[in-house]
């Protein structure tokens, strides 16, 4: 069996809410400029 994920749970994505989102990026463009 080749190496993988095999149970389709761990498959699955998940996406942020948008304003979550926008916290998240501004956090990371926050550290991108210190």
């Amino acid at each position: 069996m080749a190496h993988g994920l095999s149970d389709a749970e761990m498959k699955k994505e998940y996406f942020d809410a948008q304003d979550k989102l926008d916290d998240k990026l501004d956090k990371l463009a926050k550290w991108i400029k210190e």
